[in-house]
């Protein structure tokens, strides 16, 4: 989280997701109407799923607010020559959708390329596991991204010239700044209508919004 603080102004508490929302301290700006509600319900975005034990409860807070992420369309700039490949960019944790991301990649035999910044030593154990779960798959291709100047242009670079983005995130995504990445890419996003998706993604328009995998 960071505090902002701005001359005439209280201080504001902008967080991801609903980690700071009993801290009534603060004004809560958060950046997805999803968000927005869930403060007010007191959830945590982690409801129905294995993961919510590790989160928690986070209390109510009614005077939550919300503005969208944006993102440098300068950079992020629309290719429309696409290559024959998905790409699932992020971090290889079960709860992003990783382990969904290569099993449709499996069973529907499209080429998927997974993109990841280099992981810590805690996150290191995933990670081989992952790529020894695609080994002996010429569909699947994994890319590191160095954690240098050069991870922006990459990663660019693949959104760009991917026909599609796969996303399939499992909990109430609190805004995904990869999918405004993308879309200003002008690739189509593929997600989960749940969370803040649901207020990216135009279904049919700029991406589909899917009920389930297949």
């Amino acid at each position: 989280n960071n505090s902002l603080y701005d001359e005439g102004y209280k201080n504001v508490t902008c967080t991801y997701m609903g980690f700071s929302w009993s801290q009534k301290a603060h004004n809560i700006l958060v950046p997805s109407k999803s968000s927005q509600l869930a403060a007010a319900n007191g959830l945590n975005g982690f409801e129905g799923t294995p993961w919510y034990n590790n989160v928690g409860y986070t209390g109510k807070n009614e005077s939550v607010r919300f503005a969208h992420f944006g993102t440098n369309t300068s950079f992020y700039l629309p290719k429309y020559d696409k290559n024959d490949y998905f790409i699932y960019f992020g971090s290889l944790l079960q709860h992003k959708g990783i382990d969904i991301a290569i099993q449709m990649a499996k069973d529907m035999k499209f080429n998927l390329v997974i993109a990841s910044g280099e992981p810590n030593d805690n996150y290191k154990p995933l990670k081989e596991a992952y790529l020894k779960s695609i080994v002996g798959y010429d569909n699947i291709k994994y890319v590191e991204l160095k954690n240098d100047q050069t991870h922006q242009y990459i990663k660019r670079n693949l959104i760009q010239n991917a026909k599609a983005f796969l996303f399939p995130v499992l909990y109430r995504e609190g805004f995904g700044l990869v999918m405004i990445e993308s879309l200003s890419c002008a690739t189509p996003v593929i997600t989960f209508n749940h969370g803040a998706p649901c207020e990216i993604v135009k279904h049919n328009e700029t991406g589909f919004l899917c009920r389930d995998i297949y």
